[in-house]
């Protein structure tokens, strides 16, 4: 807000409101009198702030213009002044690339009676600039991802429990759950990353013509048999496991196929599991090898032995995003993620739901269970972070 030649003025980035255009945008004036556009500011700006810098009111845009282009760089801040739309000044750090910023934020306050600015993004850095002197204060590059985490393992490292993380950008990263610290290892050894492993975590599974096959990680050998899917595109509703102690391959789609993974030959089929897209996790209770599919809203236990169900249906107020199985203690859970942006825990025994739906805390990228210091863990990876829940605590 400034005041502009008496008028008290708006100046904001105009993104299209139902029609999103995404900045870097000029900033725009409106009069909040008559509710009209009254002026521009050209460039490619993130943000525009107000600031009152050496007695006079200025604009301080944090700017997105690309290499390419004329105008303040990218990850630079700006003054201006609001009449003339004269540049007063830029800050850059030393050494920042350009490129594609991203998301940028800018944070305005005051230390010490200074005015300061406070802007992030692109570079994954923090920065802290004086406003009057238009000095770097301070610069800090917090520990994680700078890209959404889509991806998660969990492994040991170290002897110690440890989650493994892959945000988009393909960078991966160690967690010890203990601490919930980073572990700084450099680059993460290929066999601990997330992404595709198979039964034990030493095979994995590739496709071959219409047929699936498992290798090994280490030495590409095969392992197993061919298993007949005779489908393509089938690694996604893939699954392996045991049966009485016999090594099987799960097809999980209208109906379950099971197939004997040393010799291919196929073993029988549960119908009418109408799980063509939904989530599924491999579960051990009631002395049996059990299988939790997701068909929309309802979450299905089947008995991987008999065919039969291990529960009643475990209906869910919207679709099921993610389901995977634990245990609190003796007891089997299965955590169900829901679109409603709520996590439930289930007692598999009776199929009663235990505590209250806990809030997701944003969009869901992926939920994995695991166990540390004694405590059951639900971990949901999103943007640039991770969430974590004590489930021995569900209310």
């Amino acid at each position: 807000m400034i005041n502009l030649a008496g008028r008290a003025t708006k100046v904001f980035i105009e993104t299209g409101g139902d029609e999103y255009i995404a900045p870097p945008l000029s900033a725009t004036y409106a009069d909040l009198a008559s509710g009209k556009d009254v002026d521009y500011l050209e460039g490619s700006f993130y943000h525009v702030r107000a600031a009152v810098v050496g007695g006079r009111t200025v604009l301080v845009t944090a700017n997105g213009s690309p290499q390419e282009a004329e105008g303040p760089p990218a990850g630079s801040l700006s003054l201006w002044d609001p009449v003339t739309h004269r540049q007063l000044g830029m800050m850059r750090a030393e050494g920042v690339p350009d490129y594609d910023y991203g998301d940028v934020g800018l944070a305005m306050g005051k230390l010490d009676g200074k005015p300061v600015a406070l802007v992030g993004g692109g570079d994954n850095a923090l920065r802290l600039w004086d406003l009057s002197s238009r000095k770097l204060l301070a610069a800090v590059e917090p520990e994680g991802h700078r890209a959404q985490i889509r991806r998660l393992a969990l492994t040991m490292w170290n002897g110690r429990p440890t989650v493994a993380t892959q945000s988009a950008d393909g960078v991966v990263m160690l967690w010890d759950l203990a601490t919930r610290r980073r572990i700084e290892t450099g680059n993460p050894p290929a066999d601990i990353a997330p992404g595709g492993l198979a039964y034990d975590g030493t095979a994995r599974p590739y496709e071959e013509g219409d047929d699936v096959q498992l290798r090994s990680v280490a030495t590409g050998a095969t392992v197993g048999a061919v298993i007949p899917v005779n489908r393509r595109f089938s690694l996604p509703r893939m699954r392996f496991t045991e049966i009485d102690g016999r090594r099987v391959a799960l097809h999980i789609s209208r109906n379950i196929r099971i197939w004997d993974l040393a010799s291919g030959r196929w073993l029988g089929t549960i119908p009418k599991v109408n799980s063509i897209e939904g989530d599924v996790a491999i579960a051990e209770f009631r002395c049996t090898t059990a299988i939790l599919a997701v068909s929309n809203k309802t979450l299905n236990v089947w008995d991987l032995r008999t065919g039969h169900r291990l529960t009643r249906r475990l209906p869910h107020p919207s679709r099921i995003l993610d389901v995977e199985y634990a245990t609190l203690g003796d007891l089997p859970i299965a955590v169900t993620a829901t679109d409603d942006g709520n996590v439930r825990v289930w007692n598999l025994l009776n199929g009663s739901q235990i505590g209250t739906p806990q809030p997701l805390g944003g969009r869901l990228a992926e939920l994995t269970i695991a166990y540390a210091n004694g405590h059951t863990l639900a971990i949901r990876a999103g943007r640039e972070r991770l969430w974590l829940w004590d489930l021995s605590k569900t209310p």
